[in-house]
């Protein structure tokens, strides 16, 4: 089955099955159920039009992928656990962070919440701080929807791409 043909319900390689997608303006992130290692992740390419207008794409983006796979574990990065190729077609396995992205909590839910937000944004620089102290030069699309929140309140950086094949992942 062609990644374009993958819906809601879909198995991959009889072994993720799809719950959820989202698509951005490129990407695309697969919520998936991984039913060998019994867990959730985010699987996140490409979508098909973006491989097929330029191939060296799928090559940055797995230099990249495994650049993002090999940053030590930190509490406020998305850990990237590996790069999968699947039909010709590269994939980046996630954690799923399933609290959401931090888009809704600007406005009513911090207003007036100052040690909150400086707790948030504390988080955030400790992921970054990390992320430069290992070798990535920067983050290029730094924005609320790229800062994932676990159910507990930790904040997550993801999305590590640079799309102009930088040293960023």
């Amino acid at each position: 089955m062609a990644s374009r043909d993958w819906t809601i319900g879909s198995r991959i390689k009889n072994r993720w099955q799809i719950h959820d997608i989202k698509r951005g303006g490129m990407g695309v992130v697969y919520i998936v159920y991984d039913h060998e290692w019994k867990e959730a992740f985010a699987a996140k390419t490409f979508q098909d039009e973006v491989f097929e207008r330029n191939p060296e794409t799928a090559d940055r983006f797995i230099k990249e992928a495994r650049a993002w796979v090999n940053l030590d574990l930190h509490e406020n990065i998305t850990q990237a656990r590996f790069v999968e190729d699947i039909d010709g077609k590269p994939c980046l396995f996630l954690e799923y962070v399933s609290g959401g992205d931090l888009s809704p909590w600007i406005g009513p839910r911090l207003t007036g919440k100052q040690p909150e937000v400086i707790g948030l944004a504390i988080q955030f620089c400790d992921g970054m701080t990390h992320a430069l102290s290992k070798g990535i030069k920067a983050h290029r699309d730094i924005k609320p929807g790229n800062c994932l929140v676990t159910e507990g309140g930790t904040i997550k950086i993801t999305d590590f791409w640079t799309g102009k094949g930088s040293q960023r992942c």
